[in-house]
């Protein structure tokens, strides 16, 4: 790639971001778009104590949520075979929605 078609294309992507920045503006799109210092943020939610051992109700739907860890648990069924032991009839439901590196504060 030779320096005059470089330019171009940074040219071509600044006027692609600042088309797209305008299309955000937009009034007619513009009520759809978040932006970070008007966007609505979540309500406070009051924590709930937790009591172990945990009483599982028959159909208890699990959410693991975490970071490489939890991730890693995609490729092995370990944790899930154990819950379902340890809760014979209960129709347990676990879903591993945990992505690697993820974290709390960065997005």
């Amino acid at each position: 790639m030779n320096s005059k078609s470089l330019v171009l294309s940074a040219t071509a992507l600044a006027a692609l971001v600042a088309s797209l920045f305008t299309f955000a503006q937009d009034d007619k799109f513009g009520k759809y778009a978040m932006f970070q210092k008007t966007a609505k943020r979540p309500e406070t939610a009051e924590p709930v104590e937790t009591k172990l051992p945990l009483k599982l109700d028959t159909g208890t739907r699990i959410g693991l949520v975490g970071n490489t860890l939890f991730d890693r648990m995609h490729q092995f069924g370990h944790l899930e075979a154990l819950l379902q032991q340890a809760h014979p009839g209960k129709q347990l439901v676990v879903r591993n929605v945990s992505w690697a590196a993820d974290e709390v504060d960065l997005q």
